[in-house]
């Protein structure tokens, strides 16, 4: 969520203790800002194994890339950079996903459909371009 690789998290996820494990554990990181990633990630997660029926195909493939542009949303509603969510203001925090999680998921997958079109244009994409997209990562860059 907060390091801007959800492909690396979704498909390196046996490294997370490994060679992922400095890059992602950071000094800066706290115990607050790993709970609030779990809770945004849980929320995407959740979603991609129980799509809505109007839900778009990516939603299945993209949980990872979801809930990094959920963290964004979270963080510019709080108006705060990643580094200043702490245990002082979890409580807001909560509330904040409590709140707007359902809001912060459709308008990140909007964000998402917005990359999509910008990276295919109009043509159709199939489910394994989807799958491939989201695995290498292709739309972080469309996703600032």
């Amino acid at each position: 969520v907060w390091r801007r690789k959800p492909h690396q998290a979704k498909f390196f996820s046996r490294e997370h203790f490994g060679k992922l494990y400095n890059s992602i554990f950071t000094e800066q990181l706290n115990g607050a800002q790993v709970v609030i990633a779990v809770q945004l990630y849980r929320i995407a997660e959740n979603r991609r194994k129980r799509p809505e029926p109007t839900d778009p195909d990516f939603v299945r493939y993209a949980s990872c890339f979801i809930a990094m542009q959920m963290g964004r949303k979270l963080l510019d509603d709080m108006s705060v950079r990643m580094e200043a969510v702490t245990h002082q203001n979890f409580q807001l925090t909560q509330q904040l996903i409590e709140q707007n999680g359902e809001d912060y998921f459709n308008n990140s997958a909007q964000d998402i459909q917005q990359a999509l079109r910008d990276l295919y244009g109009k043509q159709e994409i199939s489910l394994q371009q989807l799958s491939a997209t989201f695995r290498r990562g292709d739309l972080i860059s469309r996703l600032q």
